[in-house]
């Protein structure tokens, strides 16, 4: 999350995603990552405190 929103694009994405209810926060500590998904015809964005490793890491472990 820090990495990634140091861009001014991601930040601009984040925000209309916000605008337009688009974000779902998984958990209200301390962001760590989030996790773009596809549901029907948009995009979801999920905040979560899990790192972007401890996510990979569990898909893998699960697919």
């Amino acid at each position: 999350m820090d990495k990634t929103t140091v861009s001014k694009k991601t930040r601009e994405y984040l925000n209309q995603a916000e605008r337009e209810g688009r974000v779902r926060y998984v958990s209200y500590d301390l962001p760590k990552s989030y996790i773009l998904c596809q549901e029907g015809d948009s995009t979801v964005v999920y905040i979560s405190r899990l790192s972007s490793e401890t996510v990979r890491g569990r898909i893998d472990s699960f697919l």
